[in-house]
């Protein structure tokens, strides 16, 4: 079973054991629906605790959970853990891909030629980007928006590109 990091725990919030979660999913509504069951791990230590979501709502842009057995007496010791989630159970709008499935895509142009290999996606806040290798001298970043991106085929793992003058 593939996880997928869908948040990190950095606070606490009030009394009641809720935790302040910074967000690596654009759909954290979904994520944090109640009922669902996520795994709390500690990368440092490797600890993992399977738990479900009691309660959520959005606060000053923070995700604030409440999950099944943490209060507020045990809370804290949750700092930095990572809030993960099964690949499988979690659903995307089309056209909206995982960032783990593009890295390692191949880029081709229009014209079928290619153009190098996805090595990181990086989102600063607008839209995704991708970082391309070519070879060993030529890298350069592609945005992921509809002007640019033709077709993607996860399957395949191909991307085409629609490039402009000067991007490469």
């Amino acid at each position: 079973m593939e996880l997928l990091t869908v948040g990190q725990i950095v606070n606490t919030f009030g009394t009641s054991g809720e935790l302040k979660i910074v967000s690596h999913s654009d759909f954290s509504s979904k994520r944090y629906k109640i009922g669902n069951r996520l795994l709390l791990k500690d990368e440092a230590t490797g600890h993992e605790m399977e738990t479900t979501v009691v309660s959520y709502r959005r606060h000053r842009g923070l995700d604030l959970v409440k999950f099944e057995g943490i209060d507020t007496s045990n809370a804290i010791k949750y700092f930095g853990y990572y809030v993960m989630a099964p690949k499988e159970d979690i659903k995307l709008p089309k056209d909206t891909y995982f960032h783990s499935d593009l890295v390692g895509c191949r880029i081709y142009d229009d014209k079928g030629r290619p153009q190098g290999i996805v090595e990181a996606v990086v989102d600063y806040g607008a839209h995704p980007i991708l970082k391309v290798v070519k070879d060993e001298v030529t890298k350069y970043q592609i945005p992921f928006v509809p002007f640019f991106i033709i077709k993607v085929d996860i399957g395949e793992k191909t991307i085409t590109v629609n490039f402009i003058d000067g991007m490469l």
